[in-house]
């Protein structure tokens, strides 16, 4: 086996290095270093923001009465393609704060410029036309975001999210589900941007654990605002 020289050692290092700092970058929801990615509003705000992901789906329309008969603001992601697919699952979000993941939930990585807006402009239009006026955030499908996808939502006016909190929404009502919500209300500090995923919960699950959310921030002595505002 040929040995490797030191300079041959030290920039296969280096690159070894750089490589692991770019997937780093590009995998991990919080790193912000390719670009500009909004984690959470100001810790000095005694208020978070909710944000729901893939939407429409089956359980948007429980979601937002839930958060309507309560008077909470939220933020809904948007897929194009399910949107189009089924336009009166969108109706009751309409009133909600709209942000957009592009055309699917597939990553947008390794891909043009010219790509990215095919995947992200229809999708913006839509949200614009739904909300009447022009949707600011863009959630990166599964939080996976590079150089191009910062680039391309800067050019296009959008702000890149990744939440400081992620919890997906327990799928039965038990002492052990219970428990993961109070986990939850544990770590939520001022100024977080909490995702709550919903896509396996139940009827049920919902019912039960969304007003257990909601109220449990409030007793944390902290309000709940819509996305715009806690930014602002």
């Amino acid at each position: 086996m040929t040995k490797l020289s030191f300079p041959a050692k030290l920039l296969l290092a280096a690159g070894t290095g750089m490589a692991a700092f770019a997937l780093y970058e590009t995998l991990c929801p919080q790193a912000t270093l390719f670009g500009r990615v909004i984690n959470h509003g100001k810790r000095t705000r005694d208020a978070v923001s909710l944000i729901f992901d893939r939407a429409p789906n089956e359980n948007t329309r429980q979601l937002a009465s839930i958060l309507r008969r309560s008077g909470t603001p939220a933020t809904f992601f948007l897929e194009g393609r399910l949107t189009r697919a089924n336009t009166r699952a969108v109706i009751p979000l309409l009133g909600f704060e709209l942000g957009i993941h592009g055309e699917d939930y597939s990553p947008l990585l390794l891909k043009n410029r010219t790509e990215l807006r095919k995947r992200i402009l229809p999708t913006l239009h839509l949200a614009n036309d739904l909300q009447g006026h022009r949707a600011r955030f863009l959630l990166p499908p599964m939080g996976f975001k590079g150089i191009g996808l910062l680039n391309t939502a800067d050019e296009l006016g959008l702000i890149v999210i990744n939440p400081s909190i992620s919890f997906e929404m327990p799928s039965t009502v038990n002492a052990d589900a219970l428990q993961k919500t109070s986990s939850l209300l544990r770590r939520i500090r001022p100024g977080d941007i909490v995702l709550c995923r919903a896509d396996r919960a139940t009827p049920d699950d919902i019912e039960t654990h969304l007003p257990r959310i909601i109220t449990g921030i409030h007793e944390k002595g902290l309000s709940i605002w819509g996305l715009r505002a806690l930014l602002s």
